[in-house]
């Protein structure tokens, strides 16, 4: 079974321009109106809006986590095990040569020491 993120507790409504590949009219920005509040309200701008504007009601969690990033010796890891992958399946016969060339001409990105 998989682990479920919790429910934010804040929604970030707006009246955003709901169409990417055109312009808003001349003059209207593209975001009308955005509110944060709690989980189950309704923005006070949804009485106002109309269909057909142009406009969409975007509701999302008002906190987005950052993303997370992978420390630079994972990374070389994840390299050097693809660079492996790949070495065996284009040519098994001279792959442990390959990855050897591969790892002397990028000792930096492949983070091997020497």
């Amino acid at each position: 079974m998989s682990a479920r993120k919790p429910k934010p507790d804040l929604m970030r409504w707006a009246l955003c321009w709901s169409n990417p590949y055109t312009h808003p009219p001349e003059g209207r920005p593209r975001e009308l109106a955005s509110e944060v509040l709690p989980r189950g309200q309704k923005p006070a701008f949804m009485n106002d809006w109309k269909p057909g504007t142009g406009y969409a009601v975007c509701c999302g969690p008002a906190v987005v986590e950052a993303p997370r990033r992978l420390s630079i010796e994972a990374k070389q890891s994840m390299r050097r095990k693809l660079l492996a992958r790949r070495m065996r399946a284009k040519n098994p016969m001279f792959a442990d040569a390959a990855i050897a060339a591969a790892l002397e001409a990028k000792p930096d990105y492949y983070g091997v020491v020497s």
